[in-house]
């Protein structure tokens, strides 16, 4: 069970990994290898941290903002696992999966 200060507070501390996780792709300078990772993390931030917002405020659409966000962070973890020579990927992989965990429970405890 995740109350909404437990959400609010995964919401961003997954939103900072996934920056840092970004940066870490980026000074890699290897696009090719890189460039979805660093894009999806970019996405992720961004969108766990909307979500964190919704949260605090109660928004009427936090309910299908939780949905984008647990997408968007099985779609990070899942390209970050394909790069644990980056000790931040797998860091990233592990917190948007602890993320994606906390707005499923979220979601079931609202939803019932």
């Amino acid at each position: 069970m995740v109350n909404q200060d437990e959400l609010i507070e995964i919401l961003s501390a997954c939103s900072v990994i996934c920056k840092k996780c970004a940066a870490a792709c980026i000074m890699e300078n290897n696009f090719a290898k890189y460039s979805i990772c660093a894009r999806l993390n970019l996405d992720c931030a961004g969108i766990t941290n909307i979500t964190g917002e919704l949260s605090v405020r109660g928004s009427v659409v936090l309910d299908k903002q939780l949905e984008v966000c647990i997408e968007t962070c099985k779609l990070c973890a899942a390209e970050c696992e394909k790069h644990p020579e980056i000790p931040l990927c797998k860091r990233c992989a592990e917190i948007c999966h602890e993320c994606q965990n906390a707005c499923e429970s979220y979601t079931h405890q609202h939803s019932i």
